[in-house]
């Protein structure tokens, strides 16, 4: 279903979720920028929607502060994400968990990437083949035309959850747009940069090998 050769990468996210928030700013009591400018280079700061972006050019990264979670993008090529990204992640999480009475719960991984298919059809047409049996629809007036895949799976004692479909989310998207989100629950000390990097390879190859499985003719 999936030309291999074809994957591309779109984004690489690691996501800090506090555990048990109450009503009020949470993180956002720490959201300082002199203080980020300490493991970010020449950040630069907005609002986005319920929060506060802080991103920078020079590190290929962007951080989203809100009230309940840090969401670290890497803006780079690079995959899964660079030793650097994944180092100055933990460093922003410790000092951004130390000037906060909230504590982290969770973290997450997402990847995501854009592939073509093998076929001339349409990627939902492919996926509605390998899914539905339209012969159930015979008769009822229904016409399918199209489908996506999601899939929960677990492995090393973390959720995994896998979404298939096409381009824009569209019936007509004309080539695979795939992601992975893996949940890891935490508990005491945070992660440190080395191990965020290590577990996000790992996980990656995990994403890459399984996208190879059930999306393989």
């Amino acid at each position: 279903m999936i030309a291999t050769d074809s994957i591309t990468k779109q984004t690489t996210t690691i996501t800090y979720l506090v555990g048990g928030i109450n009503a009020g700013p949470g993180l956002l009591l720490g959201a300082d920028l002199a203080g980020l400018s300490q493991f970010i280079d020449t950040p630069d700061a907005r609002q986005s929607p319920g929060g506060l972006m802080v991103s920078s050019m020079r590190n290929q990264l962007s951080v989203t502060i809100n009230a309940g979670l840090l969401e670290f993008v890497d803006a780079s090529d690079e995959e899964p994400a660079r030793e650097d990204f994944c180092r100055r992640v933990a460093q922003v999480a410790d000092y951004m968990g130390s000037r906060s009475d909230q504590t982290f719960a969770a973290v997450g991984f997402a990847f995501t990437i854009e592939a073509n298919s093998v076929y001339e059809e349409l990627p939902s047409r492919t996926t509605l083949n390998w899914l539905v049996n339209e012969d159930a629809l015979a008769g009822t007036g229904y016409e399918a035309i199209g489908a996506s895949a999601r899939l929960w799976y677990a492995a090393r004692d973390r959720l995994h959850d896998l979404r298939i479909e096409p381009k824009g989310n569209q019936f007509d998207g004309s080539s695979y747009f795939a992601g992975m989100y893996v949940h890891i629950a935490l508990e005491g000390t945070l992660p440190s940069g080395k191990w965020l990097a290590q577990a996000l390879n790992e996980e990656h190859d995990d994403f890459r090998r399984v996208l190879g499985k059930v999306l393989t003719p």
